[in-house]
């Protein structure tokens, strides 16, 4: 019972870390997309890259933000974060679900224990369309200004050259400077409380409550799963056009359960 309820505290502590990172992206954000919409996401991460904690924001990004940081972490290696440092990047065809995703690493007595990482969507991006929601764009290049995993902030400061770039491709640079810097303090927050957290449990008390949590969360996950008849589901649906031409687009997905996994 004891091991149970460290545990429930333990996670629910994560979470309202991300909860608050939430809180303080919002208050802060000088677009309506943030202050308004909550179109971002806020979670935390191990060493591995493995999420540990999450708030409930967009769901969609959630989806997509363990992607981000593992691409983040093959490319650049988690021996490239120091202390202060910020990446960013936005690009689709590297884990990038949405516009700029931004992590930094978390340190505890100079040990690194994870991440940190928001994503958020900008007002503006530049490209074809305002806003960078081109509907009609046939290429990547259409959508707006592309970043390969970058820092955007080392050790604290600046980094200059990245930041003209992008004010320099972003109709509305205001926005996007204050909106970064409103991920940005989040990303503060969430590294604050976590060390905190960490500090007064403990670093390898603290990993191996998180590797116990992911554990268990997996386990509920795959009972539920269990639960759903084995076999395969099908489902087809259409659109009117793609935005392009006027022809209809099928859209149709085949779900198969296999005891307790489910391939898509």
């Amino acid at each position: 019972m004891q091991v149970e309820t460290e545990l429930t505290l333990l996670n629910n502590r994560l979470v309202s870390i991300c909860r608050e990172m939430g809180v303080a992206m919002m208050k802060t954000a000088y677009s309506p997309v943030f202050n308004e919409g909550f179109d971002f996401v806020c979670a935390l991460f191990n060493r591995e890259g493995k999420m540990i904690a999450q708030a409930e924001y967009n769901p969609s990004m959630l989806g997509a933000a363990h992607f981000t940081v593992d691409w983040i972490l093959d490319e650049i290696g988690s021996e490239a974060f120091q202390p202060g440092d910020v990446w960013v990047h936005n690009d689709p065809y590297r884990g990038g679900c949405h516009l700029p995703e931004h992590i930094k690493g978390i340190f505890c007595e100079d040990e690194l224990f994870g991440f940190a990482a928001s994503i958020g969507h900008l007002a503006e991006i530049g490209g074809k369309a305002v806003g960078g929601l081109a509907g009609d764009a046939t290429d990547v290049y259409q959508e707006g200004l592309q970043l390969p995993p970058v820092k955007l902030m080392k050790g604290g400061k600046h980094v200059m050259d990245i930041w003209k770039i992008m004010m320099a491709n972003h109709r509305t640079p205001k926005l996007t400077w204050g909106d970064l810097h409103a991920m940005l303090g989040s990303l503060t927050i969430g590294e604050k409380r976590l060390k905190e957290l960490v500090l007064s449990r403990g670093i390898d008390q603290t990993t191996a409550e998180c590797k116990e949590l992911m554990y268990r969360s997996e386990h509920w996950m795959r009972a539920e799963i269990k639960a759903i008849p084995c076999g395969e589901y099908f489902f087809e649906d259409w659109m009117e056009n793609d935005g392009i031409t006027d022809e209809a687009r099928r859209l149709q997905v085949t779900v198969t359960v296999r005891e307790d996994e489910i391939i898509a």
